[in-house]
């Protein structure tokens, strides 16, 4: 799972499953498998199952509340996710899976402080500071957002998260790029966001994992180059 690599997951976990049909750990885990592998009703099937053996499982609850999210059924999501949360109010697992909901109905402040409480009580887990750095951005606190992406990056992260946070660190860079305007005064400092932008784009890719808007985000970052050309007839192509 933390290489991404999720045929191999898919196949350990039911291993597991063979021996003992009714192991929570990878009656979630193939769930979540499913999940990331976008394939949803297998994974809402296979939560409903871990429920069937363990009602009360908060992760199999979590990644139900996940599924249904991502399907755009934010209020029967939000049932689940309160129901994780009363049964483990300090889960920080719930607890993030609670911003990224409120960060997905657009409460932003509050899926911010929650998530930075979190982080406080857990610093090392890099992984918390992706949907932490992205309401910083949302909250056009780019500074700060790109100190939380650079700071995770530094931390043991599963390959899904790096090419993630990879792809949210270039778009904090265009953002900042973008908040410079086309000021040929400063062209050095913004072609240096956009290049920056730029490797962080590689980087993503490098990870062999797919980031769905990744290709949004390079016509963005070839859009604003093309401009500044335009604008600054000057500005340096050697990296293009």
């Amino acid at each position: 799972m933390n290489a991404h690599d999720l045929a191999s997951a898919e196949l350990q976990y039911r291993a597991i499953l063979e021996k003992d049909p009714q192991q929570t750990e990878a009656l979630a885990g193939l769930g979540w498998t499913y999940h990331l592998a976008l394939k949803r009703e297998d994974a809402l099937r296979q939560f409903a199952y871990c429920l069937g053996v363990e009602p009360n499982n908060v992760e199999c609850i979590r990644g139900k509340s996940s599924v249904l999210l991502s399907q755009g059924e934010s209020s029967q999501s939000r049932l689940w996710l309160d129901k994780a949360l009363s049964l483990s109010p300090d889960d920080p697992e719930a607890l993030v899976s609670d911003a990224i909901w409120k960060l997905s109905q657009g409460e932003i402040t509050k899926a911010s402080v929650q998530l930075s409480l979190v982080i406080r009580r857990f610093p090392n887990r890099g992984k918390y500071r992706l949907p932490y750095a992205e309401a910083l951005l949302r909250e056009g606190k780019t500074k700060e957002a790109l100190r939380e992406v650079e700071t995770g990056l530094n931390l043991d992260l599963p390959k899904r998260t790096i090419a993630m946070m990879w792809i949210l660190r270039a778009r904090i860079l265009l953002e900042i790029s973008a908040s410079a305007g086309e000021d040929c005064e400063q062209i050095d400092a913004i072609e240096a966001w956009v290049n920056e932008a730029d490797r962080s784009i590689k980087e993503s890719v490098s990870t062999g994992v797919e980031v769905p808007n990744s290709g949004m985000i390079q016509r963005q970052l070839q859009r604003r180059r093309t401009t500044l050309q335009e604008i600054c007839p000057y500005i340096s192509t050697e990296s293009q």
